[in-house]
């Protein structure tokens, strides 16, 4: 199947509204589709693999022109089990001697055991800190960190991206995979490849696995020839040096037959817990005087920040467009002459607060929800009215005048903020999460850290009005 045809059947697909997900097979039987478009029922949120076809994209059709698009791939969390806590907030130190700029990493050391060999792993694994492990109520979980693999280079591709095969699991990357160069000469994935361990099997070709003439074969290295192709004719074996291609990867061998060297044992040693070092650098306005006896934490909450963010809400809250808060830096210079009234052994910390968004689509994923809403049958407002009236009575509720840093949201504060200023026109208002795997109950309580504020960001897309609550508009497990 061409590409232009594939394409013709994912717009079909978007203009009858109908869900589908999008894989890749990497040797199809065809020899031609490397695309694969498959039913709805085929819609799940984790990465899949089936034979040689791996899903990459879920479309999920919700209603009128909503569509949901989930880019699918793994996440790995490193924990300690012991006594190590995590602090990350995602910036980077600049050091000042070489200019250099250096991450926060997670070093796994070159004395744990590699799990294919039994032996060490020979040298260390830098993983990169990605984010911190968030959960529903807000609570940032000191002992997980969400990891990468390292970019040293920043070149946007990871250094090794084997990494978590060669630290955590038996899976070998000198899996073999295939391409034959067509007459246009391109090369296409080919999985009809005998693979031979020992040179003496193949030329011999006798048995139970006996190649028959016109079978392409692949001598793996010996001690005195390196990787051959081959083509078996009527009475002998013909090299071949131009027609095929081979890349060492992981997971299945596409190969059609392995042909085992006899006697040949495979070591299957145990995983156990691993040694690791955690490297934190820390920006130079974090690092502390030590002679100081009293270390003052000023939060700042700037007025522009706050105008910033509220104009860029009614803006649509584009996630791109997302303002930051000032620096470390920038407040030390803007609040400068304030020091002059600290006591000499006093050292004050400047903290930048930043906005903690709730509901909207630019909040943390396991933040955003919608608000059920069921109406009085004596309401005078039309449902959009009502809706814009929900949204208004909400962003009150978030005034800076009620709130103050570090403090935690209960969503039965709000409902009853809300019922207050609409008690004639809403008989219930419950939130549930956006989430697939939500249920009832999460966001009922939120927390946040002493340098943040809550803040929402709902809009009348997150109200849907209902005609009672049941377990299933609840989403009640």
């Amino acid at each position: 199947m061409k590409l232009s045809d594939t394409l013709n059947k994912i717009r079909a697909r978007l203009t009858a509204s109908l869900s589908f997900t999008l894989w890749y097979d990497y040797a199809p039987t065809d020899g031609e589709t490397f695309w694969v478009i498959r039913p709805p029922e085929s819609l799940d949120r984790q990465p899949q693999v089936n034979g040689t076809m791996i899903k990459l994209i879920a479309v999920d059709y919700l209603s009128g022109s909503l569509w949901r698009f989930q880019a699918l791939g793994i996440r790995y969390t490193f924990e300690s089990i012991k006594k190590v806590r995590f602090y990350f907030d995602g910036k980077k130190a600049v050091d000042s001697e070489t200019g250099l700029r250096y991450e926060d990493t997670v070093s796994i050391l070159k004395f744990n055991p590699d799990l294919r060999t039994g032996l060490g792993l020979g040298r260390n694994y830098d993983l990169a800190l990605s984010k911190t492990v968030t959960y529903s109520d807000g609570y940032a979980d000191p002992r997980r960190i969400t990891v990468q693999f390292s970019d040293r280079d920043e070149d946007g591709f990871p250094d090794d991206p084997d990494t978590y095969y060669k630290i955590a699991t038996q899976v070998s990357e000198d899996s073999l995979l295939f391409w034959q160069r067509g007459s246009d000469g391109l090369f296409t994935p080919y999985n009809e490849v005998w693979v031979y361990e020992t040179e003496e099997d193949r030329a011999s070709n006798v048995g139970a696995v006996s190649a028959p003439p016109g079978t392409v074969a692949f001598q793996i290295a010996s001690d005195k020839k390196p990787e051959t192709f081959w083509l078996r004719t009527a009475n002998d074996w013909e090299q071949q040096y131009r027609g095929y291609r081979f890349a060492r990867g992981r997971g299945s061998n596409v190969a059609r037959q392995w042909v085992v060297a006899g006697g040949r044992s495979t070591l299957t040693p145990e995983g156990s817990t691993l040694n690791f070092q955690w490297k934190h650098y820390a920006p130079s306005d974090h690092r502390v005087d030590p002679s100081k006896t009293n270390i003052i934490d000023m939060f700042v909450l700037t007025y522009e920040y706050d105008f910033l963010v509220r104009q860029w809400i009614r803006n649509g809250a584009n996630p791109k467009d997302k303002p930051q808060p000032p620096t470390e830096t920038a407040l030390r210079t803007t609040f400068g002459n304030y020091e002059s009234f600290k006591m000499f052994s006093d050292e004050i910390i400047w903290r930048p607060v930043r906005y903690k968004f709730l509901f909207g689509k630019s909040a943390d994923f396991g933040l955003q929800a919608t608000f059920k809403v069921v109406k009085l049958p004596t309401s005078t407002l039309s449902d959009g009215e009502t809706k814009a009236a929900i949204v208004n009575a909400i962003n009150a509720y978030f005034s800076t005048d009620y709130w103050d840093f570090g403090e935690t949201f209960y969503f039965t504060e709000l409902a009853a903020y809300v019922h207050n200023q609409l008690s004639t026109s809403i008989a219930s208002i419950v939130i549930v999460p956006l989430t697939n795997d939500g249920s009832f109950g999460d966001g009922f309580e939120v927390s946040c850290r002493s340098d943040e504020l809550f803040i929402s960001t709902a809009t009348v897309e997150n109200v849907t009005l209902i005609s009672s609550n049941t377990p299933t508009n609840l989403r009640i497990r």
